[in-house]
């Protein structure tokens, strides 16, 4: 098995109910549930929740096809900036 650095606070907050950020880790997980067709990971998750907060929807990755299908918490897409300056080429 290779070797992974595991960053373990978002599963501890999960499931200790206590924990201060436990409704938070919470809803990014709903969040994830919200797109079975197309799996989203924490990462992606954390920052459609983050752009719902902020009320960002400019995004910039690198996988194309992701960022096309989530929508904000608000149902809006979000604008992939590297894929508008890949269209200018």
């Amino acid at each position: 098995m290779p070797a992974a650095l595991v960053d373990t606070g978002p599963l501890v907050t999960l499931f200790v109910r206590n924990d201060p950020d436990h409704a938070l880790v919470a809803e990014i997980i709903r969040t994830m549930e919200k797109f079975t067709d197309r799996p989203m990971d924490l990462a992606d998750a954390s920052l459609v929740w983050l752009a719902g907060q902020a009320g960002v929807r400019e995004i910039l990755t690198l996988y194309k096809g992701d960022f096309a299908t989530f929508r904000t918490p608000s149902g809006k897409p979000f604008k992939d900036l590297l894929a508008t300056a890949r269209t200018r080429r």
